[in-house]
């Protein structure tokens, strides 16, 4: 019986350490804003994933930011959306809505700074390595 709960205690710890593995931090750039998306997990073909993270301008400025990605049938087309919190340039958050094709999360979409995140603005969102970022 001892042997079995060690078993089992032994193979949960594997799947958990399984999982962690899988999340990496994925860095991505629009041109001048900077978001640093935190342990994100493998997406899946009909797959949804929750990001969080944070963004910013410059070091003296990151703010919190989450959202989610979701991936269609095909494993084509990945859909993102992250909300970053805090007071930017008209005094509110901003809104992240963009479509990439792999896990990268490169691709292009819009941007909203409006208080109702009804103004957007196109935007290209390029991944960056996050080890030639500085961080705060």
């Amino acid at each position: 019986m001892k042997s079995r709960l060690v078993l089992g205690m032994a193979a949960c710890a594997l799947v958990l350490t399984t999982v962690d593995a899988d999340a990496k931090d994925v860095c991505v750039s629009t041109g001048g804003f900077n978001l640093v998306l935190k342990k994100v997990k493998a997406l899946k073909p009909s797959g949804a994933i929750s990001l969080t993270g944070f963004g910013y301008y410059d070091v003296a400025s990151a703010r919190p930011c989450d959202g989610s990605a979701t991936m269609n049938a095909a494993g084509t087309i990945v859909n993102v959306g992250v909300v970053c919190h805090g007071r930017y340039i008209e005094g509110t958050s901003v809104a992240f809505d963009w479509t990439a094709s792999d896990k990268t999360l490169a691709g292009t979409g819009k941007s909203s700074f409006s208080t109702d995140f009804s103004a957007s603005q196109p935007m290209t969102v390029t991944n960056v390595d996050c080890d030639g970022l500085t961080l705060p």
